[in-house]
């Protein structure tokens, strides 16, 4: 009956929440086409080589069947041009890919067709798939209540987050809004409504707030944008003339960056500490705060380094940029798009850093106030 209760206040809570998913976020919500369109590769007609200045220009020719609604069935010609030496894959007949076409505006007839990718979106289904099954298959209640807990994530940022944020809203608030609801979200789902989840909660949000804190202060006495020029462009002149917070949006991005690992430390410290309560209800606070310290600093040991690492893993290609034309350390350390790495990765780490003795003192509070209720 208790942990009925539990779960239907978190379930509540969860309700409240999804509900929010039916806030109106933008006026300017018309449906959109996109300008590639899908198509299949039914045979390779020419391929040569041009020279043109110095460089070795490949052209190939394809018979392509658009799959795409808005030109059902129609067979055309569809060039793909690259420079040879470069890094590229060839299309072969029975591939999947979209297409650019160049349109006669009169009669929206097509002149030519040039091939702009693969058509991938049934492989990143399948392997979305896959893991969803492995989650499930494996974890059982907990690996479904992982992936509504996912699922429940990636709707607050695509209905909620990214709309507003264009909508103008100030990235700084929303970004902690939502944060903080996924945080909320993601533990009731995962373990209902609990001291042991409170516990988490208050670590989490706490960790993800230093973390944003420090890196927006940091961006902002640093003179630091978070941005590459090209982005700015681009964001700049969209349809929507948006004036974004680009300090606001690093301070965002980092939070979210870091709100996953943070999560992961809070919830192992709570639980673990919760179980050792469970079987010494007598410990005292003092004991069992050092004892989640303790849990805290092994974990700490290798979550550093995740953080670290999945940073440097997203600027492996810059890294080795910057190397191969033999670049000064000092001048590297002060390029625009090192320096945001840098803050990420520290502010995401001093943030899961600070996350350890913020959770282990929450659940020491409320483990101990739970057995000197229970005992009296």
């Amino acid at each position: 009956m208790k942990d009925l209760k539990k779960y239907i206040a978190g379930l509540i809570g969860i309700v409240i929440m999804i509900g929010l998913f039916f806030v109106p976020v933008s006026k300017n919500s018309a449906k959109t086409e996109g300008e590639l369109y899908a198509a299949e590769i039914i045979d390779l007609t020419d391929r040569k080589t041009e020279d043109s200045g110095g460089y070795q220009t490949v052209m190939i020719k394809y018979v392509a069947q658009i799959t795409d609604e808005r030109y059902k069935d129609l067979k055309v010609e569809a060039e793909d041009i690259y420079e040879q030496g470069t890094p590229h894959i060839e299309a072969r007949a029975g591939d999947e890919v979209l297409l650019h076409l160049e349109k006669n505006e009169s009669d929206d007839s097509i002149i030519r067709a040039y091939i702009a990718g693969f058509k991938r979106d049934k492989l990143l289904i399948a392997l979305a798939i896959i893991f969803a099954l492995l989650v499930i298959v494996i974890g059982r209640i907990k690996g479904l209540q992982a992936m509504i807990s996912l699922v429940f994530t990636v709707l607050l940022v695509l209905k909620i987050l990214l709309p507003r944020i264009l909508a103008g809203d100030s990235p700084i608030f929303l970004s902690l809004f939502i944060a903080t609801l996924i945080t909320i979200g993601t533990l009731l789902i995962i373990s209902g409504f609990t001291r042991k989840t409170a516990s988490a909660i208050i670590g989490t949000v706490s960790g993800v707030f230093f973390a944003g804190l420090l890196a927006y202060s940091f961006s902002y006495f640093s003179k630091l944008i978070g941005f590459s020029y090209e982005e700015i462009q681009m964001l700049t002149y969209i349809p929507q003339n948006t004036k974004f917070d680009f300090n606001g949006l690093l301070f965002a991005a980092i939070l979210l960056g870091a709100l996953g690992a943070v999560m992961d430390v809070s919830m192992s410290i709570s639980s673990a500490l919760y179980e050792i309560k469970q079987v010494n209800p007598s410990l005292t606070g003092k004991n069992l705060f050092k004892s989640g310290m303790n849990i805290g600093r092994d974990i700490m040991g290798t979550m550093v380094n995740t953080l670290i690492l999945a940073y440097t893993g997203s600027s492996l290609n810059l890294l080795i940029l910057l190397l191969a034309y033999n670049k000064p350390f000092i001048e590297i350390l002060n390029y625009d798009m090192i320096v945001v790495e840098i803050v990420r990765a520290l502010s995401g780490t001093i943030g899961l850093i600070l996350t350890i003795p913020i959770t282990a003192l929450a659940a020491t509070l409320l483990f101990n106030q739970q057995s000197e209720s229970s005992s009296s």
